[in-house]
């Protein structure tokens, strides 16, 4: 699922990240929230550039949202799993 254009988009990184076998973490000041590489596709991105993560049947726009609706995320961690015995 890799994006072939030259500007990435956040949406676009986080996705190709889970597809890849990574992790990526959302947190706010509510919860945080752990997607693996099912989720991949979960992540648009709108023609404002705003970036939007599936919650259910609803979107919640968790980056850049210019519909006044501000999600306020603190932090986008990327990363993967340690495998028990795998050095590095």
């Amino acid at each position: 699922m890799k994006s072939t254009s030259m500007f990435q988009t956040l949406a676009d990184k986080i996705n190709d990240h889970l597809a890849e076998g990574g992790v990526v973490q959302t947190t706010n000041h509510l919860h945080s929230t752990l997607y693996e590489s099912q989720h991949t596709g979960w992540f648009t991105t709108n023609a404002n550039g705003d970036t939007w993560v599936r919650q259910g049947k609803k979107q919640l726009c968790i980056a850049e949202c210019s519909n006044g609706i501000h999600i306020y995320l603190l932090q986008v961690r990327f990363g993967r799993f340690a495998i028990q015995g795998e050095s590095k």
